[in-house]
């Protein structure tokens, strides 16, 4: 049986699910500043626990993995990716509202998008690779499982 864990919402959620839809389609490798956009299965809450849990190699010219919610729009995850045996892991809370000086904003953007960072502004000659990704609730680590959804397509 199943465990599971509250959301902000009062709601239940399966504990390990991975939001993260095609998380593990092909090997990427890039240099591109803007890395990886990741659709999620289900859009956490604002102040929902998640983490993100990446499974490859930063370039040795980049200094660290950032995540945003809704493209950087001041949502950063807070806390850095920390390296692990297999990869890269971040605990943040997701952000869905922020404020600035036009007043209140609210996204119900999907999708988590992860950036990595430059030693300095020059092009980077190395490429990182990500082999697959977890996004789940809550601030627990688990080993890597496809979203459900991406397994009733295969």
């Amino acid at each position: 049986m199943p465990e599971f864990i509250k959301l902000v919402d009062g709601s239940l959620a399966t504990k390990g699910r991975n939001l993260a839809l095609n998380s593990s389609p092909n090997k990427v490798d890039s240099n591109d500043y803007q890395f990886l956009v990741i659709r999620l299965a289900s859009l956490p809450e604002h102040g929902q626990d998640f983490t993100v849990q990446i499974w490859g190699k930063l370039s040795p010219e980049m200094t660290a993995f950032r995540a945003y919610c809704h493209g950087g729009n001041g949502n950063l995850i807070p806390g850095n990716f920390v390296k692990t045996d297999y990869g890269y892991i971040c605990k943040g809370k997701w952000k869905s509202k922020y404020t600035d000086t036009n007043g209140l904003h609210e996204y119900d953007d999907p999708y988590l998008y992860v950036y990595q960072l430059y030693l300095d502004q020059l092009t980077s000659n190395t490429k990182t690779s990500i082999e697959k990704v977890m996004v789940t609730f809550g601030h627990d680590e688990y080993t890597y499982s496809p979203a459900p959804e991406d397994e009733e397509v295969n």
